[in-house]
Order: structure tokens, then C-alpha cells, then sequence
């Protein structure tokens, strides 16, 4: 399941190459915020024991962890994602945790082999705006989910709605000149599902016509502690030196510091679920589960 699609090479290798290590050294921030919005989302997903659910853009694994606690040994979870380190962590926690319902699969969302008609749910928390296409990648989910299956996602609403991460991009570019044409990139970027309207188009677009949830989630994240947080990371350990990162088990939810006792800032996302409609296919629309 490793093929990647060519459009999509560069940014995986900025992935791969260039934001593992900082994404590992900032994962008690990155992790732990997340799951402030994920935990606020579980209810309106409405995820039930017995279910095999997708988790596309999974990262660390954490949610397919989380998940896999609902859905109970009668369930199931598939995380994928196109990050090695990402899935390296991903394993090593999962088989510290004893969890024997999950496994993961290196691979590029938009294109991966899936088993057509198998999944109840497709998930995915702040990872589907960092796709080449998210449309081709939800379209891909689509077609491997049950007849009325239904994709949950967690996005990132407009920069401007969050001064968790624009306040550090001013800082920044007071200092620094602004990123070249030629630079490195991840995808889109975290904000490129920011608008209602575009979201709706998406979905609709990969076959989700039946938008069941839309909400805005507002949230006070964590941005950091003190200046010990700015401090560069800790020599790598022997666990993972490759990525010049700790060992995964120094990280867990309960090591991320708490909203209550950091510098806190407005984080900002969208909510959505929607149910299957028409699957674009090569050869016209095709109906789903009527």
C-alpha cells in the first residue's frame, strides 16, 4: 500500500525529510490539542461498537487508539498514513498498549488499494487538509465503505479564527523573510478546508452529498508552557535516533500539559459528518446503498 501518487511526492518528502523531528518534538502540543477537538467531536460521530472505521491521515496513531476503545474487539481500525516515523510510533504504541484491534499500512490516501464495501466509517482528525487532493482521497474512502457508511472529520477553520497559529507566523515573518517559490512544502496546509462552503463542495464532490453534521468547534489550546518548551529537543533516544526524536513512550495523553496550566490560545476547527450519496466513477454516478 505504499505507491504514492506523483503529484503528491514532494510533499510527502517534506513530510518524511523535513517536519518528522519537529512534529515529534512538539507532539505533547500537536497530540494533546488535538485531542481537545477530537473528544468534543466523539458524540456527533456517533461511532458504535462493532464498527471497522477508516482513519485516513492517522499520524501517531493516537486516535485509532481512541477509536478502537469504542468500537471493542468485535471492531475494527485501519490508520493510514504516508509519514514512516509517524506509523514506526504508531506501531510500537500500539503494541505497547496490547490493543489487538488496530493496524496501519503506510500509504497515500488518495490512491491506496482498499477493500471496496468494507469500512462503517471513515475518519480523520486535522490530517485530509494536508492532502494533494482531498476530494480524490475521500472518493478513494468512499468507495470502500459500506452502503450508508459516513466520513467524520476534524478541520482547521481560517487562519484569522486561529491566533493559536497566527500569532507565531507574525512573530515569525517580523524576523524572517517568507518562504521562496521553490521551498519545500507539506500539501495544501492545515488551513486549505477553512471555508463552509468549500468543505460542502468537497464532500459532495467525493460522493458525500448528505451532510448530516456541520459545526463549529471552539476550543482554548495549549501553546506552550514557558521557555523551557523553546529549548531545542532532546538528543534523540535509542528507541527512534533516525528521526532525531524520544522514545514514543515518553509521550502520553496524560504527559500532555493541560489547557489549565499553559499559556492558552483560541483554537478554532470545523466538525463534519456526512453520509454517502453518489460515487463519481469513471463511467458516470453511481448510487450508494439505495
Amino acid at each position: 500500500m505504499s505507491e504514492i501518487a506523483t503529484a503528491n511526492l514532494g510533499f510527502v518528502e517534506c513530510w518524511n525529510e523535513i517536519l518528522t523531528p519537529k512534529w515529534i518534538r512538539f507532539r505533547h502540543l500537536l497530540s494533546g490539542n488535538g485531542r481537545i477537538h477530537s473528544d468534543i467531536a466523539y458524540d456527533a460521530f456517533g461511532i458504535r461498537e462493532g464498527d471497522k472505521v477508516l482513519d485516513i491521515g492517522c499520524g501517531f496513531g493516537e486516535t485509532a487508539l481512541e477509536i478502537a476503545k469504542i468500537v471493542g474487539p468485535s471492531g475494527e481500525v485501519v490508520g493510514i498514513d504516508c509519514t514512516d516515523a509517524f506509523l514506526d510510533i504508531a506501531n510500537h504504541e500500539r503494541d505497547e498498549a496490547g490493543t489487538a484491534n488496530v493496524r496501519y499500512e503506510v500509504g497515500d490516501a488518495q490512491i491506496c488499494d482498499l477493500p471496496e464495501s468494507y469500512f462503517d466509517v471513515v475518519y480523520s482528525r486535522f490530517g485530509v487538509m494536508f492532502f494533494q487532493s482531498a476530494v480524490r482521497a475521500l472518493r478513494n474512502a468512499n468507495r470502500a465503505l459500506k452502503p450508508g457508511g459516513k466520513v467524520c472529520l476534524i478541520v482547521w477553520r481560517s487562519l484569522a479564527e486561529n491566533p493559536c497559529w497566527g500569532a507565531s507566523k507574525e512573530v515569525v515573518l517580523r524576523h524572517l523573510p517568507p518562504p521562496g517559490e521553490a521551498s519545500s512544502t507539506c500539501g495544501p496546509g492545515p488551513f486549505s478546508m477553512a471555508a463552509e462552503e468549500t468543505d460542502r463542495a468537497m464532500l459532495e464532490a467525493a460522493g458525500f452529498s448528505e451532510v448530516d453534521v456541520f459545526k463549529r468547534i471552539d476550543a482554548d489550546i495549549c501553546v506552550g508552557t514557558d521557555l523551557e518548551s523553546a529549548k531545542p529537543a532532546p538528543k534523540a533516544n535509542a528507541s527512534f535516533p533516525k528521526y532525531g526524536a524520544t522514545s514514543a513512550s515518553s509521550w502520553s495523553p496524560t504527559s500532555a500539559p493541560t489547557v489549565s496550566s499553559c499559556l492558552r490560545a483560541p483554537g478554532r476547527s470545523w466538525l463534519a459528518k456526512a453520509e454517502q450519496g453518489t460515487v463519481p466513477h469513471r463511467h458516470g454516478l453511481v448510487t450508494v446503498g439505495h
